[in-house]
């Protein structure tokens, strides 16, 4: 079964010194860069500002950053929280890729079990006073110990990288390494599932998200979109905006971006802690796409595509926080069940034409303003999302994968209307929705 013919272009923001990957050629010739597309075809590497694509034919090794994340996520499944070594030595790993976000991860996990472990602290750059150890927050000294406690005001929220994530959390230093864990793992899933030989490029700067500790705490929706955007307006307590003078003799101001991809933060909050944020996976399907397509290409992703996908890997990646398992083929019954007995049956061409406000506030668990029918049609739109994107990936034995990825191609560029989709299944819609609905009823049981 061929892989989705899914093309995406992710933000390609790079610093020119960025140069962890190495490309080596049969000729004896090296290349350094980040490798920003890797297929069975070729490798495309970025350095200076230019990218160069190269035939694998020419290439006798590949070290890159997206490799060794793979290895780094591998590794860590089988270790324990409490296996101090076994974390150290993963630290020593990352330190050895030059992941060096990942060694702090792996080193705050050790302090889970170690809280005075002198080699964790060192890697995070903590500074000792006798026999406490301290770490800036804030621009100020708090002892570690003390961390949780102090970073539980939002104002001075705790903050923490990876290589394709920033979290900024006021439910403590457990839930903030759990969460990078859970966002690389979701990463990595999407990638492998999706990506294949169809030329995933990497995302080369942070997505940011705001997890707040409990759902009184989230601000809500803000811009247009119901919550993909918020934290923009200046009364904001984390607002990724500062006040500049344009010189410093001149009065008048302008906005400064103090956060990458253009200020947007995806914003999530924990129903309880220890746990996961509501809908993780969900929220980083749809900001993981907007970074692909539509910052980079002004293209659009059809809604039922962000919102069906967005469902699909909230069902499929499971397990405890910091340890999601990907299964492709988990199956939430009851969202089948609750379509097969809706009694509004849409027909496919209204399901491909609904916009992205049909999903709002399904997505981030808001009724603001909704009354019961309608939040009630925006959970029925959302499992008829869920349900379509299930059975283009598994039914009929999997013979929509790679129509479903010819659909895509035009529609993240120009068009998703219904006509399109229909030339791309090869099939009229009443076909396909037949098939469907039979996917859906035998899904329910």
């Amino acid at each position: 079964m061929g892989p989705l013919l899914l093309v995406a272009f992710a933000a390609a923001l790079l610093s020119d010194d960025d140069a962890r990957d190495v490309v080596t050629l049969k000729s004896g010739g090296k290349l350094e860069g980040r490798v920003v597309v890797e297929s069975s075809a070729k490798v495309v590497l970025r350095a200076s500002s230019r990218e160069r694509t190269i035939p694998n034919a020419e290439i006798l090794s590949v070290t890159s950053v997206a490799r060794s994340m793979a290895e780094w996520l591998a590794k860590r499944q089988g270790l324990r929280d409490d296996d101090v070594a076994g974390h150290l030595d993963l630290a020593a790993f990352c330190k050895e890729r030059k992941l060096d976000d990942e060694a702090k991860i792996e080193s705050y996990v050790v302090l889970r079990a170690d809280p005075s472990n002198e080699k964790a602290h060192e890697i995070l750059g903590h500074r000792r006073n006798k026999n406490t150890w301290f770490v800036a927050v804030d621009g100020g000294p708090v002892a570690w110990s003390l961390v949780d406690k102090v970073t539980g005001d939002w104002g001075k929220a705790f903050e923490v990288e990876s290589e394709h994530y920033a979290v900024r959390t006021d439910a403590g230093v457990v839930a903030a390494v759990d969460l990078l864990i859970d966002l690389e793992s979701y990463y990595r899933a999407f990638d492998s599932f999706l990506g294949g030989d169809l030329e995933l490029r990497e995302v080369l700067e942070p997505m940011s998200f705001y997890a707040y500790k409990n759902r009184a705490e989230f601000p809500g929706a803000g811009g247009v979109d119901g919550g993909l955007r918020p934290g923009l307006e200046f009364s904001h307590p984390a607002a990724p905006w500062r006040i500049l003078p344009k010189k410093p003799t001149d009065p008048r101001t302008r906005l400064a971006r103090a956060h990458p991809l253009d200020g947007r933060i995806t914003q999530v909050y924990y129903d309880a802690v220890p746990g996961r944020p509501v809908c993780l996976f969900d929220a980083a399907t749809h900001i993981l796409l907007d970074s692909m397509f539509e910052r980079e290409q002004s293209g659009r992703v059809p809604a039922w595509i962000a919102g069906g996908f967005g469902a699909f890997f909230d069902v499929a990646l499971i397990g405890p926080p910091g340890k999601p398992v990907f299964t492709a083929d988990a199956v939430d019954h009851k969202r089948f069940a609750d379509l097969a007995s809706a009694t509004k049956a849409a027909h496919l061409t209204r399901i491909i034409n609904d916009q992205e406000s049909d999903f709002t506030d399904t997505r981030n668990r808001l009724a603001r303003t909704s009354s019961l029918p309608e939040a009630s049609n925006r959970v029925l739109r959302s499992n008829e999302a869920y349900a379509l994107v299930h059975f283009l990936m598994h039914g009929e034995n999997g013979t929509y994968r790679e129509k479903l990825g010819t659909y895509l191609k035009v529609a993240f560029k120009s068009n998703a209307s219904p006509a399109v989709f229909e030339h791309a299944m090869d099939k009229d819609l009443d076909t396909v929705e037949k098939e469907w609905r039979a996917y859906v009823a035998e899904k329910a049981k």
